[in-house]
């Protein structure tokens, strides 16, 4: 079956997570970095969890799964290895219109995720649409060699100087095309060298002498 991607913000969203292994930590490490609103329910909690329960980032529930639980959440996660749980929490969402994800199960949820390779602002995902979430593992694996810690500054800084393009006045199709000249002229490799003198001077080539570009890429 066909899947349709998107994003969707989750900071300060309740999100409620069922289950304290490790594929649950992997689960809720990531809605932290998107800054939700973590509810965790399990009799029991790996390392990583209870830390996180102890510091406050995430609220601990330590007991069976009720399934009035997944009341008011934006999305559901059950990441347990008991199926008989795993299909009640499903089902208790399902009958509340909140989308669900169960780990390994997709003809359980309602929504699946793809593997993640983030720099800053730029995502690069694939996905499987469930089949093999191992292939795709491997595939961000690869998207994470090929796509460095720089990409996170060169998406910052074209963010930049698409906004002063449009400060300018410039076009749609203007500011696409130079956009797109910079990256296809290895923008990326040398933000990775470090050489800002020699950014600044390549970027004043492209843009113009009068370009604001004290400091590039800070």
């Amino acid at each position: 079956m066909m899947s349709y991607p998107i994003q969707i913000p989750l900071a300060s969203r309740p999100v409620l997570v069922v289950g304290g292994g490790a594929v649950a930590e992997r689960k809720i490490r990531g809605l932290l970095e998107a800054e939700a609103l973590v509810s965790v329910v399990s009799p029991e909690a790996g390392g990583a969890v209870e830390e996180w329960a102890r510091t406050s980032r995430i609220a601990l529930d330590r007991r069976a799964f009720r399934t009035e639980d997944v009341a008011g959440a934006a999305l559901v996660f059950a990441a347990t290895d008991d199926e008989e749980v795993n299909r009640a929490v499903s089902r208790a969402a399902r009958d509340a219109g909140i989308p669900v994800n169960v780990a390994d199960r997709p003809d359980l949820c309602t929504f699946t995720l793809p593997a993640v390779c983030r720099r800053g602002d730029l995502v690069l995902t694939a996905s499987t649409s469930g089949r093999c979430p191992a292939l795709a593992r491997s595939i961000r694996e690869d998207l994470e060699t090929a796509y460095g810690p720089e990409y996170e500054d060169l998406v910052a800084l074209m963010g930049r100087l698409r906004r002063e393009m449009i400060r300018r006045g410039w076009g749609y199709g203007r500011t696409l095309d130079a956009l797109a000249e910079l990256y296809r002229d290895d923008m990326a490799g040398r933000i990775r060298r470090g050489d800002l003198e020699d950014l600044t001077r390549w970027l004043r080539r492209h843009l113009g002498q009068d370009w604001p570009l004290d400091h590039p890429i800070l």
